[in-house]
């Protein structure tokens, strides 16, 4: 695994952003520590403040009561019944706000009680009160009222107590964190500032990398540019040396040929046996050297010839074949077996020429006394990208080859046999290589000694 490497000004950021998250992390506890504490102290406040308004609306109550017994006017009832209703909503309001106090909470229900049978008390006095027939009771209804108020002071006085209490701890808790925010949100300050200093830096270092990068792979674009016209001009003078170079060659050839034969002919009574033979083996040679001449000038075409893709039917470029190799097929009794072939983006020429040698090159490399038989298959390939297109199977019962040497038959001028067992010029299947590769494709082989073998042929979609 290729390791990352940093510079130092990357490690200086990395190092800076660490410690922004820290602080920033730390700045968060802090302010939500103090938000909290702060809800907190508010909340005992707001609970004292209640219990005490809590005093106020039974002293209503009982001035209501006293108003209604001294005058038996019952308009002192309604503030007597509203302080009963608030004083309940005052009870629940508090035990709301003690929800995570479980002390309090308990005061809060013991003081209900309490204020309930404070109030339940002085509902019972004004009553009697407006009952001459049961006087007697009151003083000790009254009395009983005052025991239980008592109670009820006692109780809300040590809530109170217990209130100021927590008060305390919330008042030095949130002290604490007060204290230490300010500083804090300086150190944030700080370090977001030197970390948009750094990230500047970086970013503007980063800037003049690319740039550079920009500028060395402009100057290798145009390297290659260069490269790429010299090697088109130097292919093109290849290509044109080759071709003429074969035609130029062509014409002596032909003389030799031609002045052999005369002599052949007017002088064959005075020559020797081995003066005759010596002329065949001239003759041999100068039609060796044609036929290489001739596979050289199709090679040479083959690498220098315009390439344009139009659709193409298989079927019409192995007919077209087959027609060209009918003496050589009917000579050798070849059954040429094949599928429906597609119709495929392509060269026809070059096509044309690709079937032509792996054909021929089968019945070349037929066994003796077999009949040759080719069978060609077509297979729909699916894939992505260049995976997606046909692949051709051109199998023969030949001679076949060792596997061994798979790379070398595709080779300009290698052969697997002598001249005086098969004759060629060594380029067939380097043409057949040259031809796949123009169309992006792929060639193989799969050979078997005296069982056969198979030419594999991927053209993809995409070209």
């Amino acid at each position: 695994m290729k390791l990352m490497r940093f510079s130092l000004i990357d490690l200086i950021f990395l190092a800076f952003f660490a410690m922004l998250l820290l602080v920033s992390y730390l700045s968060y506890e802090r302010i939500n520590g103090l938000i909290v504490s702060s809800e907190l102290v508010g909340r005992s406040n707001t609970v004292k403040l209640k219990l005490e308004q809590a005093i106020s609306y039974m002293k209503d109550a009982e001035t209501g009561q006293r108003g209604f017994l001294l005058t038996q006017d019952s308009s002192y009832l309604q503030p007597f019944y509203g302080a009963i209703a608030n004083t309940n909503l005052l009870l629940r309001e508090i035990d709301s706000l003690c929800y995570d106090d479980t002390l309090q909470r308990r005061n809060v229900k013991e003081l209900q009680a309490l204020i309930a049978v404070r109030y339940d008390f002085l509902t019972v006095v004004f009553q009697q009160g407006d009952n001459p027939q049961r006087p007697g009771s009151l003083n000790a209804y009254l009395e009983l009222g005052r025991n239980t108020m008592n109670q009820v002071r006692e109780r809300i006085d040590a809530m109170i107590r217990l209130e100021d209490h927590n008060l305390k701890g919330r008042i030095s808790e949130r002290d604490k964190f007060a204290r230490f925010s300010p500083l804090f949100l300086l150190m944030l300050s700080f370090f977001t500032l030197i970390a948009g200093i750094l990230a500047f830096l970086k970013i503007k270092n980063d800037r003049q990398q690319q740039e550079q990068l920009v500028s060395d792979l402009t100057r290798r674009e145009r390297q290659i540019t260069a490269k790429n016209i010299e090697l088109e001009n130097t292919n093109a003078e290849l290509a044109s040396f080759s071709y003429i170079a074969s035609h130029d060659l062509k014409e002596p050839l032909r003389k030799i040929q031609l002045f052999s034969n005369r002599i052949l002919e007017k002088e064959m009574q005075i020559l020797s046996t081995s003066g005759k033979e010596d002329f065949m083996r001239v003759l041999s040679g100068v039609e060796r050297m044609q036929n290489l001449l001739d596979a050289l000038l199709e090679f040479s075409r083959t690498n220098s010839s315009e390439i344009v893709f139009v659709p193409t039917d298989l079927n019409e470029v192995l007919e077209e074949a087959t027609s060209d190799l009918k003496d050589l097929i009917e000579e050798k009794q070849a059954i040429i077996q094949s599928e429906v072939l597609p119709v495929v983006q392509a060269v026809p020429v070059q096509l044309r020429q690709l079937f032509l040698n792996l054909i021929s090159n089968a019945i070349k490399y037929s066994k003796p006394d077999t009949i040759p038989v080719i069978k060609i298959t077509a297979e729909r390939m699916s894939g992505a990208g260049n995976n997606q297109g046909w692949h051709f199977s051109f199998a023969d019962n030949g001679i076949g080859f060792d596997q061994q040497y798979e790379g070398k038959i595709f080779q300009i001028f290698q052969r697997l046999h002598g001249r005086s067992e098969y004759s060629g010029t060594g380029i067939g299947l380097a043409i057949c290589k040259k031809i796949v590769t123009n169309h992006n494709g792929t060639i193989s082989a799969t050979g078997n000694p005296n069982v056969g073998a198979t030419f594999h042929i991927f053209l993809p979609d995409n070209l």
